[in-house]
This record gives structure tokens, sequence and C-alpha cells, in this order.
């Protein structure tokens, strides 16, 4: 069993496992707790998830024991049955890649459906979708890679095989993997790393950094994502148990010659030491 309690009252998380599998899992609700129950099959498989007093359960394309599951097609969920009598139908190819995917009620109308297409390096080159209100395919995205595999383009086509201009996506990077230009049909943003990797411009708005403390990777992470910053920021966030922009986000205990990580404005603040995460 395993308990974990956060910063607030009536949140402790309490997990049980059987075999070094999950069996069970408790979270403590400032009124009662919300609980949730799992069980695996003797190829330690997950098969079924019990909470909230619905369950879901899943379906694997070989039965436990066949030849083919010591590898990878016995380890691929084949039909994932929701609450209700709904499901997921799943379809691989003969090395393990996910092919279809299709949403059908418990009638077994077809309410939503994506199929995949790849090439000899497994990089996925085509995408296609359709739902309920048609019976063919509706609409793709192609996908084309630079030689480092890095994505470059992504362009959507309609169910007659036309362009859509307005989600006609375009990217570029630098030998270090920075994102230089991020193109929507005719339109093109701009990024701007330094030697550093340090990103200082891009679409309406540019940074400075004192040098202190470079910032990681250097790719544009969208607005509200705020990287590595000196220590003494880190410092305030611990010693004062305030995070900068975010007063109200508390920080995990770590070492002051370390700085603190801001994944996204929804999550807590962490502290980062010898290339982990505390």
């Amino acid at each position: 069993m395993t308990v974990e309690n956060g910063p607030w009252s009536n949140d402790k998380v309490t997990v049980t496992n059987q075999h070094g599998l999950r069996s069970g899992m408790v979270l403590q609700q400032p009124v009662g707790s919300w609980t949730a129950t799992y069980a695996q099959d003797n190829s330690r498989r997950l098969t079924s998830i019990a909470a909230g007093g619905q369950t879901w359960s899943y379906d694997y394309s070989t039965a436990p024991g066949a030849a083919e599951a010591s590898i990878a097609t016995g380890l691929l969920i084949e039909q994932i049955n929701l609450p209700g009598s709904h499901w997921i139908e799943r379809t691989h190819d003969s090395v393990g890649r996910l092919t279809d995917t299709s949403l059908k009620t418990s009638g077994g109308t077809l309410r939503n459906r994506h199929g995949y297409t790849y090439d000899a390096a497994h990089r996925r080159t085509m995408g296609s979708r359709t739902n309920s209100a048609m019976s063919v395919w509706n609409g793709r995205f192609d996908y084309t890679y630079d030689p480092s595999s890095q994505l470059q383009t992504a362009w959507a086509y309609n169910s007659s095989g036309s362009p859509i201009t307005t989600q006609k996506f375009g990217y570029a990077f630098d030998p270090g993997q920075n994102l230089l230009r991020q193109t929507n049909n005719t339109t093109v943003s701009t990024f701007t790393p330094n030697d550093l990797n340090q990103l200082t411009g891009f679409p309406s708005n540019t940074q400075s950094f004192d040098g202190k403390q470079p910032r990681d990777g250097g790719s544009f992470y969208g607005p509200g994502h705020v990287l590595r910053e000196p220590f003494n920021d880190f410092r305030d966030c611990r010693e004062k148990k305030i995070c900068p922009n975010d007063k109200e986000r508390m920080c995990k205990e770590g070492p002051t010659t370390s700085v603190y990580f801001l994944p996204s404005p929804w999550h807590n603040c962490h502290a980062w030491a010898n290339g982990r995460c505390k």
C-alpha cells in the first residue's frame, strides 16, 4: 500500500497493489471519497477498471498464452468496453501500429472513426476521419517529415480531396531542433533562439535573459508555458511558499541551488535537481 498526502486537507491518495500490480485507489475528498478498483489477467494485462458505479473493460488481440502474445500483438488493446454498453474498436497492422479506431453505440451505430497510415520509418503519414453523419471518410490530414524525422507539413483535405487552406501547416527547424518557422497557408510565424537555445523572439513577444541559467530546449511551448529561471526565483518559491506569477501555487521541497519549473499555468511548480524532478 502507498499513501500520498498533498498540501490540502482531505486530499490523501491511497494506492493498493497486489503482486506488483495496482488493485485499488482511494482519493479522499472533502465529503466522502472516490474509489477505483483494477483487475488484470494472468498475463498481467489490465482487464477492467471500476469507479463511480461505472466499469471500463479491455479486450486484447490474442488470448493469454498465445504464441504471438509474448511480443507485441498480445499487448495491444483491440476493444474498450465503455459504460452504457458503448465500445471502441481498434485495429492494428502486422507490426502493431494503430490503423483504425471507431466509437460505436450500444446498438452498433458508428459515432466517430479515425484511420491511419505509416511509412517504413513508422511515422504517421495520413490520418482520416469520419462520423455518424458520413458513411465514407469525410476528410484527412497528410503528414511529411524532414530528414531528422521532425514534422515538416500537416495539410488537411476535405472529403473531395481539396485542401483546406486554414489547416495547411508547415514547420522548419534549425540543426539544434529549435523551431524557426511555423506556417498556416500563407501566414508565417518566426521564432528566434540564441546560441544557448534560449527562445528570444516569437510571434507578438520578445524575451531576454541574464545568462545565469540556460533554458531547457529552446522550442516554443505555447502561451503560459514558463521554462527554467534563475535560482533566486526558486528560492522565493520554496522559502516563501509562493511562485512568481501565481501566489497560490505551492512548491515541493528542493535544494536552493536548483531552479523551478512551471510546466503550465494549471500545474504545481516543481524543484529540479540532478536532472530529475524532486
